[in-house]
């Protein structure tokens, strides 16, 4: 058997990703043509959710990987870690997603820290409707500031300097789940999930 590539033989390997066309003679002189195609796997990438520090060291980022080759080796800042990591102060983080295939990418996951839910209170936010499909609108005793939605990767995917009037519009944002953050002129920073439908 004659492979298309220059090989010879039933079974070969190491192959890139291609279709590979064949061609044999059997004893009686018969001959046969045909073709074989190798896939490969999609490109590996992941999601990051985090939640922020509220009363001290208890952040944490939710890592989920696809694509690539599994299983899935997950490292924190060069160690290895699970999914899920608890116990983190606010910060900047590298995440690391290693495939079985050692294929590999690399995000920066920043874990805010915010108010005590106490003193969150204070302030009587709320931020409605929720989930919403078009516009949402924040309610605060104090003025607002610096409003921004990330997606689950921590991606910034909308940003407004002031109050929005007569509110925020995501109409052309993908449906899903979003971190909203907002600030207040006393330079508090709050977060509330928000869900786009």
């Amino acid at each position: 058997m004659t492979w298309s590539h220059g090989a010879n033989g039933t079974f070969i390997d190491s192959l890139a990703a291609g279709a590979y066309s064949f061609s044999f003679t059997d004893i009686n002189g018969c001959s046969e043509e045909g073709q074989v195609s190798i896939g490969q796997p999609s490109e590996l990438e992941g999601f990051l959710f985090t939640e922020p520090e509220v009363e001290g060291d208890d952040g944490s980022i939710f890592v989920t990987a696809f694509g690539g080759t599994p299983p899935y080796s997950i490292f924190l800042n060069d160690e290895e870690t699970e999914p899920l990591i608890t116990g983190l102060a606010g910060g900047d983080y590298e995440v690391r997603i290693q495939d079985f295939k050692l294929c590999e990418v690399i995000y920066t996951a920043t874990v805010e820290s915010t108010l005590s839910a106490t003193a969150i209170s204070e302030y009587a936010t709320s931020v409605f409707p929720n989930p919403a499909s078009d516009v949402f609108f924040i309610e605060a005793r104090s003025t607002l500031r610096n409003v921004s939605l990330t997606d689950l990767s921590g991606k910034m995917v909308f940003q407004e300097a002031g109050p929005g009037m007569p509110g925020y519009n995501i109409a052309s944002l993908k449906s899903g789940a979003y971190i909203l953050r907002f600030e207040l002129d006393t330079g508090e920073i709050l977060f509330e999930k928000l869900v786009k439908l």
